[in-house]
């Protein structure tokens, strides 16, 4: 039972992800926008955890770090304006 959740949380994790993903390619989301961020951060930080959970530790980084520059990128648009970054 323990495995079907933590799969459950994988793939909501990869939805989010590939959701943002695939709507920024079709050009129905803006990188720079919140919720292209947004759902970069849950989709990256579910599967950050998801990695521990899994004992995928090369896929660690690769998550965590997504989680960040995504969380960083929207502090910065919403709390820290740079000129001429929208």
């Amino acid at each position: 039972m323990a495995s079907l959740a933590v799969d459950a949380l994988g793939v909501i994790g990869l939805v989010a992800l590939l959701g943002a993903f695939i709507a920024n390619t079709a050009g129905k989301l803006a990188a720079t926008s919140d919720r292209y961020l947004l759902l970069n951060i849950l989709g990256s930080g579910i599967l950050t955890v998801y990695s521990v959970l899994i004992a995928a530790w090369v896929f660690f980084p690769l998550e965590l770090v997504w989680t960040a520059v995504a969380a960083w990128q929207l502090y910065r648009k919403r709390v820290r304006p740079v000129a001429g970054v929208v």
